[in-house]
């Protein structure tokens, strides 16, 4: 039954979003404080995430044949929020390696680089819990409430990165932690960009923001 299978679909997406998000709250913690006692439970769960990925994949592959226009539609959503999924997943993988590279350099952000990341990931958790409502419950209010979230870590994202180059000016902060700090920033503001496909994902069969205005 193709209606009770995409309501299964929805699910099991749900669940990996569920996956990415722990593993993106894991990965953040070891780039923030350090510790690396999460390593391999992080790519244990990309693991599963990209399990998840690829057996959901077939099975909408399989499910398009039958199924109506609309289902159809919502299919061509599944496929862009799964993908948008499975990237965050890759960068919270990614967070573990920086985290280690850190380590090994005995380098940490600054107290006041922290704070600022700190206001950038609150953003981007708020996200996190949009997208799940809007995957269990699609609506044009949340994903132009993500919308507006993801502008502002567009706007952190240059403060942060502005604000560190004046601490090196000013011998406040390392200069080696320059790229850690950079990619870093450029990869949560990913994140935030992936979230926002996720939600419009849910409305749209493009996953694209400009099909909004026709729902």
């Amino acid at each position: 039954n193709p209606s009770v299978a995409m309501m299964q679909v929805e699910k099991e997406i749900i669940n990996m979003n569920q996956y990415a998000f722990e593993n993106y709250k894991r990965g953040y913690e070891a780039i923030i404080s350090g510790d690396l006692k999460d390593k391999e439970l992080i790519n244990k769960t990309e693991d599963g995430i990209d399990y998840l990925n690829n057996k959901i994949t077939d099975f909408l592959i399989r499910l398009s044949n039958s199924v109506n226009e609309k289902q159809s539609k919502i299919i061509g959503g599944f496929f862009h929020a799964i993908n948008d999924i499975e990237r965050i997943g890759d960068h919270a993988e990614n967070f573990i390696d920086s985290a280690m590279k850190m380590h090994d350099l005995n380098l940490e952000f600054s107290d006041v680089a922290v704070k600022e990341l700190n206001e950038l990931n609150k953003i981007i958790v708020q996200m996190f819990y949009i997208t799940f409502d809007n995957l269990a419950n699609p609506s044009k209010e949340n994903a132009e409430k993500i919308h507006e979230l993801e502008e502002k870590t567009d706007i952190l994202k240059d403060k942060i990165s502005t604000d560190h180059y004046n601490r090196i000016t000013k011998g406040k902060c390392q200069i080696e932690l320059s790229p850690f700090l950079s990619t870093f920033v450029s990869e949560l503001e990913r994140i935030a960009d992936h979230l926002t496909n996720i939600a419009y994902s849910s409305i749209s069969p493009i996953g694209d923001a400009e099909w909004i205005q026709f729902y």
